[in-house]
């Protein structure tokens, strides 16, 4: 029996290798050492969506139980939910951004090997085969893509935990300045203030880790355009007008997705400022919610176009070198059209038609976009770098 559990074992092992193997980058679900986003992301008896709400409930059941210490159940209840909604607001958002970027990470080598396939030169296994070096050149491509990705720290348990314990760090001393015994609903109350110091470490935590996936993503995006995409391989006839890198361009626009979550922030800042404004209290930060809106706005744009902006320059010189050839195929067809009208020659009605035809493909290709971005992806770049704007400015235009 013992046997027969360790030769599963290894023959999953074996299967596990195998499918990594044929990964363009690694499984960032799969990092050693790393609990727990690996957990969450893992196939298995519970979905995805449930995972996210027993997150959410670990966050949140020591809360409740910390009010329950109290003798004014209902009283204190009321307050939580009356002055400490921010909180309720921000632990279901946690679990949000995990499903969010979950389903995120799990999906970039699948983009990326989509994207191999459009743009990859036709395999030859022969070296007598036309083209064997070519395709021999772009294998060595991936190849060593493949190898950087894999020790450039991207699934490194080493960068993550950096990432995550200064984020912890940062949650602890924010803490630290921001909850005292009159702070929101803790109302002085010892296990509540600590519960509430608890979970902005763990706050910090969080984020460090998110930051440490979100900039390995970024990475993985701008590497790939910059060292194997080139202009050999843009397809400036491709059906869907970008050269073949339309999936590559999707996948920059989710990351911005993933970082445009957090947006929601500002409203329920200014929200909280306009709920202690009819308190009686003074609002004092809006100005600041509203410049960082800005900020926000701006840095969205940065990691959209920085990420595949390496492509940018690929697709123009793709472009332009096509329609150099065109223009070449149309003084030939130019000088024999002339030719044949000076001799009074009879001009066949092919010849028209191989003009017609030019014409066309001419359009075609100056049809084609030099950014990675079909109508829709642009369309929805614009919704989400515009989202902290858009959330700031309903906010404040709200009458109370």
């Amino acid at each position: 029996m013992v046997k027969l559990i360790f030769e599963t074992t290894a023959l999953n092992d074996m299967v596990e290798e195998e499918t990594n193997n044929e990964r363009i980058i690694p499984n960032l679900l799969k990092m050693k050492h790393e609990y727990l986003f690996k957990t969450i992301g893992k196939d298995g008896k519970f979905s995805l969506d449930l995972k996210c709400l027993f997150l959410v409930l670990t966050l949140i059941i020591p809360c409740l139980i910390t009010i329950s210490l109290t003798d004014t159940l209902p009283d204190t209840l009321i307050v939580y939910f009356s002055r400490g909604w921010g909180h309720l607001v921000a632990t279901l958002f946690i679990g949000i951004f995990v499903w969010f970027l979950i389903k995120f990470i799990g999906k970039i080598d699948e983009k990326i090997r989509h994207v191999n396939q459009i743009i990859a030169p036709p395999k030859k296994e022969k070296p007598t085969q036309k083209g064997y070096k070519k395709w021999k050149t772009w294998e060595e491509k991936i190849e060593t893509y493949t190898k950087c990705a894999r020790v450039r720290g991207v699934a490194s348990p080493r960068w993550y935990y950096s990432s995550a314990i200064l984020g912890a760090f940062c949650g602890f001393v924010l803490s630290m300045l921001q909850i005292g015994p009159e702070h929101g609903w803790v109302l002085g109350n010892f296990y509540r203030e600590w519960y509430l110091r608890a979970w902005y470490v763990f706050l910090g935590f969080f984020v460090g880790a998110c930051l440490h996936y979100i900039f390995g993503a970024f990475w993985i995006i701008r590497t790939y355009c910059d060292d194997v995409v080139s202009e050999e391989e843009i397809l400036p006839l491709d059906p869907d007008r970008t050269g073949g890198l339309r999936e590559l361009g999707r996948l920059s626009l989710d990351l911005d997705l993933i970082v445009a979550l957090p947006s929601v922030a500002f409203p329920i800042a200014l929200l909280l400022y306009k709920q202690h404004e009819y308190l009686g209290g003074k609002i004092t930060n809006v100005e600041v919610s509203i410049v960082l809106s800005v900020i926000y706005a701006l840095f969205l744009v940065f990691v959209f176009f920085v990420s595949i902006s390496p492509a940018h320059d690929d697709m123009v010189a793709a472009k332009t070198n096509y329609l150099l050839k065109i223009h070449s195929e149309y003084k030939d067809m130019h000088e024999e059209f002339l030719g044949k009208l000076d001799t009074k020659k009879r001009i066949e009605s092919k010849e028209y038609d191989v003009l017609s035809g030019l014409y066309k493909l001419y359009d075609r290709v100056e049809s084609m976009a030099v950014w990675p971005l079909d109508f829709r992806t642009t369309l929805r770049f614009a919704i989400t770098s515009g989202a902290p704007l858009i959330s700031v400015a309903i906010t404040i235009s709200l009458p109370f």
